[in-house]
């Protein structure tokens, strides 16, 4: 035990930070000029902190907006950012963070506030959990468009995150994952790869990483697995997996 709870041996705790309360979602992460930040989403603001000291980060704008609903995975270029609202709305707002004492909302994309929405190419487009598509070239005038980036795909559900794992190229955790190639085209991303379909505990595929740009052989994902379980168990536990990407 320390000051900020349970840990293992080699965890030291330095500080806490207040962050947004108890709602706090998602986080980012990006340098801007000389300087790193971190933004903090909650289901009532976000927040922009200078990181240039990890273990102090300062805090430097909150922008409170009321009640929205959830934004788990930040999605941000150090330009815009976006907010991906799916209750009580299902909305996506955009908003100018160059500036990052003084944030600005320019654009609400009514209807494409999927569950998770992912920058791609630099934030010039967005890919949503749910197949949108939204064009952002001109961030200001954002376009959701007709297409889906699942159309034409092979066949597949469970939708959640979207992972630009290299510059263009998307694995999407779905059941089961596909890799796509948006660098051309990405109103309608070429299909490269697809994984086997993985039986888990609830939630197949929650989110996923693939170190170093893809120079890496090894793909990591995990699950979800909800909600009012009073201990985790095998029956209810999530899985966290390892997916070989040799060939």
């Amino acid at each position: 035990p320390s000051a900020g709870g349970y840990s293992s041996d080699n965890i030291e705790w330095v500080t806490h930070i207040p962050f947004n309360g108890p709602t706090a979602t998602g986080a980012n992460f990006f340098k801007s000029g000389r300087d790193h930040y971190m933004v903090v989403t909650s289901w009532h603001n976000f927040s922009i902190y200078n990181i240039n000291d990890p273990a102090s980060p300062e805090h430097i704008s909150s922008v409170p907006f009321g009640f929205k609903f959830e934004n788990e995975d930040v999605a941000t270029n150090g330009e815009i950012m976006l907010f991906s609202e799916t209750l009580p709305l299902s909305d996506l707002h955009v908003w100018d963070i160059e500036d990052k004492s003084n944030p600005v909302e320019i654009a609400t994309v009514e209807g494409a506030g999927d569950h998770t929405t992912s920058c791609i190419l630099d934030c010039k487009w967005a890919y949503g959990s749910e197949g949108t598509i939204t064009d952002l070239r001109k961030p200001a005038k954002p376009k959701m468009l007709k297409e889906k980036w699942g159309d034409g795909q092979p066949p597949h559900g469970s939708h959640h995150d979207v992972t630009e794992v290299a510059p263009g190229i998307v694995l999407t955790s779905t059941d089961p994952m596909l890799l796509l190639d948006a660098r051309k085209d990405p109103a309608h991303p070429k299909f490269l790869a697809v994984t086997e379909k993985y039986k888990a505990n609830g939630l197949p595929f929650h989110s996923n990483l693939w170190p170093r740009k893809m120079k890496d052989r090894w793909v990591i994902a995990g699950g979800e697995t909800c909600c009012g379980a009073e201990q985790c168990n095998e029956s209810q536990a999530a899985s966290f997996m390892t997916w070989d990407t040799k060939g």
